[in-house]
């Protein structure tokens, strides 16, 4: 996390990588902690503009949350969160709006309407909306 926030991507691509590799040794595949190495890495991934590695981890590890938390949970709604961001990235608004409307409706059902994460929602929603 320090690496990602002074910026030195590459640096920190290589040790969620490295996170990743050893949480998937530990806990295997279907465990919430192999699932945040995932999204960390597409974060990362998204951030040096490697938009299709990021949309692999970041499908991975919203399979691995909705296959352990279900729909309606944080997790699984910061992954659609994070897959809307890809996908206009892309240039895909479509699927833009299909998953930040999803992350939306789960923010809005855990956290109501009054809440920075749904307001985040509706944001990323609208600017998707503006342009697709």
């Amino acid at each position: 996390m320090t690496q990602h926030e002074l910026g030195d991507f590459n640096s920190a691509l290589e040790s969620k990588q490295c996170a990743l590799d050893i949480r998937c040794k530990l806990f295997e595949d279907e465990h919430s902690s192999t699932a945040g190495s995932y999204h960390s890495l597409g974060i990362t991934q998204h951030k040096l503009g490697d938009f299709n590695s990021a949309l692999d981890s970041e499908l991975r590890a919203l399979d691995i949350r909705h296959k352990l938390f279900g729909e309606d949970h944080t997790s699984t709604a910061d992954s659609y969160y994070s897959l809307g961001i890809i996908h206009y990235d892309l240039g895909d608004f479509g699927l833009a709006v299909q998953f930040h409307q999803r992350a939306l409706d789960i923010r809005s059902r855990l956290f109501g309407a009054e809440h920075p994460s749904t307001g985040d929602s509706y944001f990323e929603l609208g600017n998707t909306v503006r342009l697709g």
